[in-house]
This record gives structure tokens, sequence and C-alpha cells, in this order.
């Protein structure tokens, strides 16, 4: 739990930024860019430099809405909701590109998701093979330390669909490391 002397700071921060302080806004990017930047790693699977890219645009979007910040909620879940609708908006125009790309290449094979059994997965990986809204809800939670309710909000989705998210997205991984661990005694 923060302590009184850092949550007075952190408010005092967002005031001065919402008044228009740039030094104010640069200091709440230290504070928060290590976070923002590991929750969009984690949707962006192995591309750090598309979440890196996402990270910067998500501040750049947050220091023009900084107005819009109502004080419901933390500011690194406020944070987390405008990156999450970045990464959604990218994720949409690549998906979209990608199928262009599939028409045009005379309706080309698409390529499988499914993990090469061989492979030995780690954590990262098998994350990568859940939907982005089960990775999503299981990275904030799980990872990031948000509440089902936090992470609703910034999903903007029911709070028992966020729930069932996390449910899948928990027994997906479960199988997918159960499965990577078999392998492995296996070999041994």
């Amino acid at each position: 739990m923060r302590d009184m002397a850092e949550i007075d700071m952190m408010q005092s921060l967002i005031t001065a930024a919402q008044s228009g302080s740039d030094y104010a806004f640069t200091r709440l990017v230290r504070l928060h860019q290590s976070s923002v930047r590991a929750f969009l790693r984690r949707l962006c699977k192995t591309d750090v430099s598309l979440a890196d890219d996402l990270a910067q645009e998500c501040f750049l979007k947050a220091h023009g809405k900084m107005g819009s910040y109502d004080g419901e909620g933390s500011f690194l879940s406020w944070l987390f909701g405008i990156a999450y609708r970045i990464f959604l908006d990218d994720y949409r125009k690549r998906k979209r590109r990608k199928l262009l790309d599939i028409e045009r290449s005379a309706c080309a094979p698409v390529e499988s998701i499914a993990p090469n059994i061989d492979m030995k997965l780690d954590l990262e990986r098998a994350l990568s093979f859940l939907k982005i809204e089960e990775r999503t809800a299981i990275t904030l939670c799980l990872t990031s330390g948000m509440s089902h309710s936090e992470a609703a909000q910034i999903m903007d989705m029911p709070l028992g669909s966020v729930k069932s998210h996390i449910a899948r997205g928990r027994t997906k991984l479960a199988e997918a490391l159960h499965v990577w661990k078999k392998e492995r005694l296996q070999s041994e």
C-alpha cells in the first residue's frame, strides 16, 4: 500500500500536469513508463519495438487528454486504458492489412497459430497464443496487479467477461505449460 506522502506527491503531479506543467507530466511518465511498456510488450507478443512505439503514443495521447483524468481509479489504470485502446486500434489495422495481403496473394494459406509441439514453451510464449482479451485480462490482473474491476474498466467490458477471460486464459496457459513440462520430462 502506498504511503500518504507518495499519494500526495502523485496527486500534486497530476494536478500540475493538468494545469499544463510539462515538468510534472514528465515526472508522471518516468514513474509509469516501465509499467505501461511491460503491459504493452505482453500484448504485442514478441514485437518489442511495436510495444515501445505504442507506449510512446500512449503517453502522447495522455498528455493531450490530461484534463479528462477525473481521479476516479488510479492514474496507472487510466494510462492502461489509453494503452489498451491504442493497442486494439493498431491490432485491427494490422489485421485488416494482413487480410488484404492474403487476398492479394491469391488466398495463400494462413499460418497456423498452434504451437509447435517440439518447442519448449515458456510463459511468454504460452501467453502469445491466447486471444487478445484473455492475454490482456491476465496481464492486467495477474502481472500488473490490477483488480478485476480495474481491468473491466480498462478493457471497457463487464466484470463477468473479464473474469471469464481470465479463467479461460489460465486454463489454456496451464494446458500449454503442462504439454511443455511433459515433453521436457520425456526428453530427459
